[in-house]
């Protein structure tokens, strides 16, 4: 029996495309990005540092084409290289966006890390942009934290985990290099060109390698308030999160409530919540010229202190709960909770009793 059902088309058949203009909706929010992107750069072209001003060798993508890229990436919560390159080749409104342009993952590294200031700048560019036209109305704003992995590996070092391994490679060196039967005739071994010395020089010099790099994180480790540091990503925390503990950032996040566009975007290292409302409330002031009516947040920005700083000084208002001491949550573990019974004045035990 044959289904009365709709049929896919022929993957063989020739289509003719309809204009490239026509792959996104007059009112699709990427048209945004393009518009502020191309203004900011055209602005700021002199001030702006990049590759492809040699005419000679190949040509380069250009800023306003990365930044595109990348501010798309940021709205849409796209953060890897490799990821963000896949949208290049199967995102319609990516596509639409560059022009059919496809930098590879590479590239998209290396302009994020070489280029950060102005990254930032364009970022705060759109946010000015989205006030100026009504799509950010700063009145209430609601914060939160969300922990993001770095890229790195889970294993993180702590100042005696570095020392172990700096003493662990010493050992092995002073194997190859302290060998009172090999240390007379070493240097005539190393100049011949046997496999076996070849491997010896190899394992060497990775040791050696290791070791100033074990050094520097020593180093920035001491330096630095943290009691972890990662290999791989030094900036990063070591931090709690779903999945347990791994080198993250906290990335904060101020959310306008009317048409919920973000308003701030920070990484920061700081494990939790409870000492950065003042610094968000700052940034956002700073930034965006914003004093919001209302500040929302849960209770993992009730910091007393920095609320009663950002009321006194400024016409805010914090809508945060505060946390319950340890002696109260430990009191209702325990089945014990007093309520208060506005009506008589009085609170009543868990056992019914005034």
């Amino acid at each position: 029996m044959e289904l009365h059902s709709k049929q896919p088309k022929n993957r063989n058949e020739l289509l003719l495309y309809p204009h490239v203009e026509q792959w996104v909706s007059e009112d699709n929010p990427v048209r945004l990005i393009d518009k502020v992107v191309d203004t900011f750069v055209n602005e700021n072209i002199e001030n702006i540092t990049c590759k492809g001003q040699n005419s000679k060798g190949c040509t380069s993508y250009g800023p306003g084409t990365m930044l595109k890229l990348l501010l798309y990436g940021y709205f849409n919560w796209i953060s890897g290289s490799r990821r963000i390159e896949k949208e290049t080749y199967r995102n319609i409104e990516v596509i639409w966006l560059l022009g059919d342009l496809k930098p590879d993952h590479w590239t998209i590294c290396n302009f994020r890390k070489e280029n950060k200031g102005l990254i930032r700048s364009a970022a705060i560019e759109f946010r000015k942009f989205l006030i100026a036209n009504g799509y950010i109305e700063g009145k209430r704003i609601i914060f939160d934290g969300s922990k993001m992995k770095a890229y790195a590996k889970r294993e993180m070092y702590c100042e005696k985990s570095l020392n172990a391994r700096i003493t662990k490679i010493e050992e092995q060196l002073d194997k190859y290099l302290d060998n009172s039967d090999q240390t007379d005739d070493l240097e005539d071994r190393l100049e011949t060109e046997s496999k076996e010395n070849e491997a010896l020089k190899s394992k060497i010099k990775k040791l050696e390698e290791e070791k100033a790099k074990l050094e520097a994180l020593k180093d920035q480790l001491e330096k630095s308030d943290k009691n972890y540091i990662s290999p791989t990503d030094p900036d990063s925390a070591l931090m709690k999160s779903r999945d347990g503990k791994m080198a993250c950032y906290n990335v904060q996040t101020g959310v306008d409530a009317k048409y919920h566009m973000i308003v701030l975007a920070q990484a920061t290292t700081d494990a939790t919540d409870i000492e950065l409302l003042k610094d968000d409330f700052e940034n956002i002031k700073g930034q965006l010229g914003l004093i919001p009516k209302d500040i929302v947040a849960d209770k993992g920005y009730g910091n007393l202190i920095h609320i009663k700083e950002i009321e006194e000084n400024n016409e805010t208002k914090c809508i945060i709960p505060l946390p319950e001491p340890m002696s109260k949550e430990q009191d209702k573990a325990n089945g014990i909770e007093f309520l208060y019974d506005q009506e008589n004045n009085q609170y009543i035990c868990s056992n019914q009793k005034n």
